[in-house]
């Protein structure tokens, strides 16, 4: 894909990828202590968004419910597949 097309996809992806995210201020203007303070808090997101991940993929490695294996009952189970 190349011409308006690419950059369109690009906008797109981009503005997805930021939305309902601040801007990043303008680094050229912090101090060394402010620039210290982003760092640490943009690292204790990550660490937090890092875990939030890993449960997440937890319980999608757990097996699905079914009528053998929970309170589930069993009408609400998996149908066999029928043929006529």
């Amino acid at each position: 894909m190349t011409g308006p097309e690419k950059f369109l996809d690009t906008v797109t992806v981009e503005s997805t990828l930021t939305e309902g995210v601040p801007q990043l201020p303008d680094l050229n203007h912090l101090s060394h202590a402010e620039k210290d303070t982003l760092i640490l808090a943009l690292w204790a997101q990550v660490q937090s968004l890092t875990a939030q991940v890993a449960a997440l993929q937890a319980r999608l490695d757990e097996p699905s419910k079914t009528p053998d294996n929970s309170s589930l009952p069993p009408s609400k189970g998996q149908k066999p597949n029928q043929q006529f």
